[in-house]
């Protein structure tokens, strides 16, 4: 079983935010995140780092492990978004896990989300 993770570890302020989908004039599906769902402590850690390309420029990709405690965020999912204030980064979530020491904490992995796309 993986270490536990204690409280004094848990020292970067995240945001979450849940998706909300709306049809435009045009009919067309759009996800927009407006409404923050809380804020709460977390460990942070980048884990890869690249570069991707994207409209012809080749853009850093920064993926991150993001662990907190389960009960602060129910209901987080795959399509939601963190916000890092502190560092101005906002971070894709791509999968939220069972954190492998137990049922306290999960284990979220997010992609950082280039500036130029919007938060």
């Amino acid at each position: 079983m993986a270490a536990r993770p204690h409280a004094g570890q848990l020292t970067d302020r995240v945001t979450w935010y849940a998706p909300v989908r709306t049809k435009n004039a045009a009919k067309q599906m759009v996800v927009s995140y407006p409404t923050a769902y809380g804020t709460t402590y977390a460990k942070v850690e980048a884990t890869t780092g690249g570069e991707g390309d994207q409209a012809a420029q080749l853009t850093p990709t920064v993926t991150y492990r993001v662990t907190l405690r389960s009960r602060t965020v129910a209901g987080l999912a795959h399509d939601w978004r963190l916000v890092w204030a502190a560092r101005g980064l906002t971070l894709d979530v791509a999968a939220v896990l069972p954190h492998p020491s137990g049922d306290e904490y999960v284990l979220v992995l997010a992609k950082e989300r280039p500036a130029s796309t919007g938060a």
